[in-house]
């Protein structure tokens, strides 16, 4: 079932949902070993890379590094153009 989009039309659900009770913004966090992840929220779903979480503060907590991801709501990005 992999590669059929389902994943990325859940995404653009929620987004659509969030979006329509007013939320300007989403955030997602993503490890940063996680290609499959980064691709899904990156590529297909039009997220970009605000902040990757230091080595130290993930080695600290036992996991691998973060990366936080957003993705601004089209119309808010649209309007302060």
């Amino acid at each position: 079932m992999c590669g059929q989009g389902v994943a990325s039309a859940l995404v653009e659900r929620a987004a659509g949902d969030a979006w329509g009770a007013g939320v300007s913004d989403l955030y997602v966090h993503v490890a940063s070993t996680n290609a499959g992840g980064r691709q899904l929220y990156v590529r297909s779903c039009g997220f970009g890379v605000e902040r990757r979480e230091l080595e130290a503060v993930a080695r600290g907590l036992g996991r691998p590094p973060r990366l936080l991801l957003h993705r601004a709501c089209p119309q808010r990005a649209d309007a302060a153009q």
